[in-house]
């Protein structure tokens, strides 16, 4: 059985914004910091409180920009692969006339598809483009407007928009 287990936020508010690269979408995007209480929850319901959780997120995908939730290619590429060369044996050899000709079948098919889907993830994964670059080719921001509102940003340290109260923050390398 399957139970959602996820985190919700509450009470949140954004503090600042900031043009950034997110790996995760793949594009220059603007980039939101949100402050909210984090709680850990269970089909939905709030269980267990976990505090106050300042962080970056993208305003397009909603995921942090600088994180990129894939595995190393090298390792996608030895486990599939393992699994096509598993597929393969099972392929050449089981019984196909016994009570185990679905199990045979299953793990041809099963290992097979896995060996496809680790190849397409390898392929995905070595089209990432590399952030630090990203971020050395980004144009900065212009030092009137909000980004996220278009309302205009008022000349104190940091700047904020008069609009909608959020600051402008600078992108990390």
């Amino acid at each position: 059985m399957l139970v959602p287990i996820g985190f919700r936020s509450f009470r949140t508010e954004v503090l600042a914004c900031r043009p950034d690269f997110c790996a995760a979408c793949g594009g220059v995007r603007v980039s939101v910091q949100v402050r909210g209480f984090q709680w850990l929850s269970v089909f939905a319901i709030p269980l267990l409180p976990l505090g106050r959780h300042t962080r970056w997120l993208c305003h397009t995908c909603g995921r942090p920009p600088q994180a990129i939730f894939r595995l190393p290619a090298a390792i996608l590429a030895l486990a599939g692969f393992d699994m096509a060369a598993y597929a393969t044996a099972m392929l050449f050899t089981g019984d196909t006339t016994g009570e185990d000709i679905y199990y045979v079948w299953e793990g041809r098919l099963l290992f097979g598809a896995f060996a496809l889907l680790m190849g397409v993830l390898v392929v995905k994964y070595l089209r990432i483009p590399n952030r630090r670059e990203h971020l050395r080719h980004l144009q900065p921001a212009s030092l009137e407007t909000c980004l996220l509102c278009g309302g205009t940003l008022d000349h104190a340290t940091p700047q904020r928009c008069q609009g909608c109260g959020v600051a402008r923050g600078e992108p990390e390398a």
